[in-house]
């Protein structure tokens, strides 16, 4: 129902200057279940039409 993006910043010899947790909260309906028209949310799509690394 949630999820957690943690960004960790470098400076320029490599090391961890800082640090920050952002909290999304997700609708339960729109994770598991979609109904016609809507769509899911927007960056799952986008990370199945990324290009092969």
């Amino acid at each position: 129902r949630f999820g957690k993006f943690v960004e960790i910043q470098f400076d320029q010899r490599g090391r961890i200057s800082g640090a920050a947790v952002r909290t999304y909260l997700l609708e339960r309906s729109r994770v598991c279940q979609i109904s016609d028209p809507e769509r899911n949310y927007h960056c799952f799509y986008m990370l199945c039409a990324a290009p092969p690394e």
